[in-house]
């Protein structure tokens, strides 16, 4: 909140939030997620996210500071830190290329949408530039469907934009065996993965319906996860 006054007080033309698509909406029914599915986390990091996204809301609202709020999924790539609790590929990455053997908590059948860093990078420019287009957008929508209630008198309220938020992501889930399965084809790893318990309050799946701001901004992820990989292994067998 201080940081946010400060932009107020110093006139900030607006700012682009590094949200969480990957953990908002902890476990819904139904997949990809849009961005009108009821806010759920399951954890520290994903309230903390949720919660920024309402104090933003506020200061636009109350003090003019515009916002967008980039619903990252799971954001992989050359520079991640291998050593971290997340960041499962640059983990393996690091692992493999020493030729340690990964482990893999639980069945790996744990599904996220794995985004490209420069495909993030991209989308960010393009909040930026067109910041204020978002922001009309998301509030023309929510005006819409206010209107559309009231014509026919519902009684239970419809799912809504969330704030100014927008997924961003690649719309295909990836197991975590089928990152193993990828690097050790481009690794050339000859040996099978170690398996252990799972980790308490990991979600099973999470995969992004990214199509907001597509139509909007006509951006569209340009990697495909198998070069993301490529371009990442590369990167840590030069700086490794």
């Amino acid at each position: 909140m201080n940081l946010l006054q400060c932009c107020v007080n110093h006139q900030v033309k607006g700012i682009v939030f590094a949200s969480s698509g990957g953990t908002i909406y902890g476990e819904p029914e139904h997949f990809p997620i849009s961005e009108d599915c009821p806010f759920r986390p399951q954890s520290p990091y994903g309230i903390g996210k949720v919660a920024i996204e309402h104090y933003l809301d506020f200061y636009q609202k109350n003090c003019h500071l515009p916002y967008v709020a980039l619903r990252y999924g799971n954001v992989y790539g050359p520079r991640q830190d291998p050593y971290g609790e997340a960041g499962v590929i640059a983990i393996f990455i690091e692992k493999m290329l020493k030729g340690e053997i990964p482990t893999i908590n639980g069945d790996g059948e744990y599904i996220r949408d794995y985004i490209y860093v420069e495909d993030v990078a991209q989308a960010n420019l393009l909040a930026l530039q067109n910041m204020v287009k978002l922001s009309k957008v998301v509030q023309e929508k929510e005006k819409a469907k206010e209107k559309e209630k009231e014509a026919k008198a519902k009684t239970e309220p419809e799912p809504e934009i969330k704030l100014n938020g927008f997924n961003l992501g690649t719309g295909r889930g990836v197991s975590v065996n089928e990152i193993f399965s990828f690097l050790k084809k481009i690794i050339k790893f000859p040996h099978p993965a170690n398996y252990g318990p799972p980790r308490a309050g990991d979600l099973r799946k999470n995969i992004l319906n990214c199509r907001l701001i597509s139509e909007i901004l006509g951006w569209q992820p340009q990697f495909n996860f198998s070069e993301g990989l490529e371009k990442t292994v590369n990167w840590f067998k030069e700086n490794i």
